[in-house]
């Protein structure tokens, strides 16, 4: 999507968010959306603008940084993320631990108890089956 020129990412996004306001509020005659308008005033709550987020990302083909999700509050935001930080998507190929995560380890059981390294009591945490990480996940 990098070919597409300001104007077109625009209105892109201003396509994704009045196609949201329609699905969230079929009821209300259709909001006048434009770059600067808050997403508050289109009804955009913090559900939905997650949504709207993913919806961008997916059509873009970028993966924004997490903190637009709380900085945002116009689709031009959302085109100036796009323009700015969206690093193109990779694909998935295997498990990441989320940032800020303990790591679990495995408890030596038998029976795939896994065990959190940061409790010294060696209490277990949680009741997960083995992965056989040769296989691929979908």
């Amino acid at each position: 999507m990098e070919s597409l020129s300001s104007d077109e990412r625009a209105a892109r996004v201003l396509e994704l968010v009045r196609g949201l306001t329609t699905e969230v509020h079929p009821h209300v005659p259709r909001l006048t959306a434009t770059l600067d308008s808050p997403f508050d005033d289109l009804g955009i709550g913090s559900l939905e603008l997650a949504e709207l987020l993913t919806r961008v990302q997916d059509t873009f083909g970028a993966a924004l940084p997490a903190h637009v999700l709380s900085s945002a509050e116009t689709p031009r935001d959302l085109v100036r993320a796009v323009v700015h930080n969206g690093a193109p998507v990779v694909e998935n190929i295997g498990i990441v631990a989320p940032p800020g995560t303990s790591p679990v380890i495995r408890s030596g059981h038998e029976d795939g108890r896994l065990v959190n390294p940061s409790r010294r009591s060696g209490c277990v945490d949680a009741q997960i089956p083995t992965l056989d990480m040769g296989q691929m996940i979908t």
